[in-house]
């Protein structure tokens, strides 16, 4: 692995938890029980007491806040959301192995989760503390194009500059509405920090997102408090995180003490220095130093899809029927979901099949009832999980592919372009050296 050096290395009092499920466990039911969800972390887990932990609302607001757990919980509307959470680094593995190596912890697919997330929306909770330009009661006088940087790996550009200025146009339909109507009003950002421990490259951990994101209401961003309708464990950011369906990981900040809104990005080495994906000829971790300023932080994550059984190297017996089961999940990009249709090849992408998809509509034990359903049914952020039938021949060192399409027409790609830290991999979901006997 390239070394990746930090120049004032900070003393982590144990270890982080960095684990993953195995691919079969990890599929075997919709909702994510927690001994399947996967664990990243910078730091060590704090303990926090719900009764005293508070979360402070500052920055660029008229009435600045400091609210309890308890507040958040019972002085606003609590909304639901059905999301996948996903890390950045997810199947670097197979970039590392693939293409040529990288930085970071070598995830294999498992790093991801799918679960229902549930607490007060951000918005609302802005709109409380005075953030300037919004409200919930006056109308937008002119729609405004925002942009959205398309942090997609598998976008292909031939400069830098280009790669730079990759962008889609994101229509502001929906939410609270902005008070002005000035296109060259300074963008502004919502950051948010958990500053009680030192990281293993920061004195605390931060990230933001775009302001415009945090208050429209169809992105759903919420401060959570529960997770899959308890509250959450300690490993997944009890009493507080924040969730921002489609949006990498690394942006859903646990154990939250702090929100602020200002014009600009967090300094945060983790939103300046990590989580972006550099150009190919960043190739070192000293040429990177060039570049971190120029290239946009990760937000939403790409389409991809994993193959989940049969797993790489594993050997399965040929039924009666010439056909073996294969099985994975699909997660749509950004918020263009839901995925509507999984493809499974077993002679290396000459033919495909269409795979059976469950958006969760069976039910799976963690909530089987008609609201669960509906959220399951219609939910753009989460996975999909899918099943297939697949003719193959006896022989070993057989490869077996995946390819999802979502709602907004993406599709994975064969291959995805590499960069030094590994992060948004989503070419063909595969298990390699499958053996059929």
């Amino acid at each position: 692995m390239i070394s990746k050096t930090c120049p004032q290395p900070l003393a982590v009092p144990e270890r982080p938890l960095n684990r993953e499920a195995p691919l079969s466990e990890l599929v075997s039911k919709f909702l994510t029980p927690t001994p399947d969800a996967y664990n990243r972390n910078h730091s060590a887990i704090p303990e926090l007491d719900p009764g005293t932990h508070t979360v402070s609302i500052t920055g660029d607001v008229a009435n600045p806040l400091r609210l309890s757990v308890d507040q958040l919980r019972h002085e606003f509307p609590q909304h639901e959301v059905l999301s996948a959470l996903q890390c950045a680094g997810n199947r670097r593995h197979t970039m590392r192995t693939k293409l040529k190596e990288v930085v970071g912890l070598d995830w294999m697919d498992g790093a991801v989760m799918n679960c229902t997330w549930s607490g007060p929306r951000l918005r609302d909770v802005l709109i409380k503390a005075g953030v300037r330009g919004y409200s919930n009661d006056t109308e937008m006088v002119k729609d405004q194009d925002r942009k959205e940087n398309k942090e997609t790996a598998n976008e292909k550009s031939n400069t830098t500059a280009n790669r730079q200025q990759n962008s889609k146009n994101n229509s502001r339909n929906d939410g609270a509405r902005a008070t002005t109507g000035e296109a060259e009003q300074a963008e502004m950002h919502v950051h948010f920090n958990c500053s009680m421990l030192p990281c293993e490259d920061d004195s605390y951990y931060g990230a933001s997102i775009e302001l415009w994101r945090a208050m429209e209401l169809d992105r759903e961003v919420i401060i959570a408090l529960d997770m899959n309708g308890k509250p959450l464990l300690p490993e997944y950011g009890y009493p507080v995180r924040i969730v921002v369906p489609g949006v990498a990981g690394a942006r859903w900040v646990k154990w939250l003490d702090t929100i602020s809104v200002h014009p600009h990005e967090s300094p945060s080495f983790y939103q300046q220095h990590d989580y972006k994906i550099l150009p190919p000829e960043a190739l070192t971790w000293e040429i990177a130093e060039q570049y971190w300023s120029k290239v946009p932080s990760m937000q939403s994550m790409p389409i991809n899809s994993v193959v989940a059984v049969p797993n790489d190297d594993e050997t399965v017996t040929l039924p009666a029927s010439g056909k073996i089961e294969v099985k994975g999940f699909a997660v749509p990009e950004g918020a263009e979901g839901p995925v509507t249709r999984v493809e499974v090849s077993a002679d290396g992408g000459e033919t495909w099949v269409d795979a059976e998809l469950d958006y969760g509509e069976n039910g799976d034990g963690n909530g089987d009832n008609n609201d669960m359903k509906m959220k399951c049914q219609t939910s753009k952020w989460s996975w999909v999980l899918w099943r297939a039938e697949v003719e193959v021949t006896r022989g070993g060192n057989k490869t077996i592919y995946s390819r999802a399409t979502d709602a907004g027409g993406n599709t994975q790609q064969e291959m995805s372009p590499w960069n030094l830290r590994g992060v948004g991999y989503n070419g063909y979901g595969a298990s390699w050296n499958v053996s059929v006997v």
